[in-house]
This record gives structure tokens, C-alpha cells and sequence, in this order.
């Protein structure tokens, strides 16, 4: 199989709140974890189905010493994959990035 992605793919888990970047409430965030991260794009599993095209705001927290780093990104669905009999999710939802910006981190317990 030919791998059509740019950049590598790295099997992390980070800590990702999902929201819809038009209608941003915080009841409507979606939490998780990602099964895979790169420089361009992530795949998390979810129980919700997100829309291929929807355009999202992602919270990402990348673990850095103790210190948790925000990544504020903006970016799109490509790709929604249904797992009736997955454990971890329902979903698997596949992301690519198109902005991001680093915020303040998180300060140590």
C-alpha cells in the first residue's frame, strides 16, 4: 500500500478537546485522546460522528516536563471511519491541520 502522507505519523496519545469552530459552547466539547499526531494532522476515536468538510478548533495538550504545552489549532475532517465493535470509540476520525498557535502552557500541580 502506497502512503500518501507528507509528513510522519507518531503513536502518541495527547490529550485533544474537539469543538465546532461556528458554534463553540463549552457543552459542546468533545474529549479524547489521539491514537496518532503529525506536524500536519490527527486521528482520534470518538463515539460522536463528526461531518467529512467540518471545520473544527482543536485543544491540544502536548506533556512537556511536567508543564502540559497548549496547541491551539484550527482544522478540518477528512475522513470518518465507523468501528461498530471498537472499545475506545466508535468513530475513528482523521484530522488534517490547517493553523495552529502556541499558547500559554499549563502550570505544574
Amino acid at each position: 500500500m502506497f502512503e500518501r502522507r507528507a509528513a510522519q505519523r507518531f503513536k502518541i496519545p495527547v490529550a485533544v478537546e474537539v469543538r465546532d469552530v461556528y458554534e463553540a459552547t463549552e457543552a459542546e466539547f468533545m474529549r479524547g485522546k489521539t491514537l496518532d499526531v503529525s506536524s500536519g494532522g490527527l486521528y482520534l476515536r470518538s463515539d460522536q460522528r463528526l461531518a467529512v468538510g467540518m471545520r473544527i478548533a482543536l485543544l491540544l495538550t502536548l506533556p512537556t516536563n511536567g508543564i502540559g504545552a497548549i496547541v491551539d489549532c484550527k482544522a478540518k475532517v477528512v475522513r470518518v471511519e465507523e468501528t461498530p465493535n471498537a472499545i475506545a470509540g466508535r468513530f475513528g476520525i482523521a484530522f488534517v491541520i490547517d493553523s495552529y498557535n502556541f499558547v500559554r502552557p499549563k502550570s505544574a500541580p
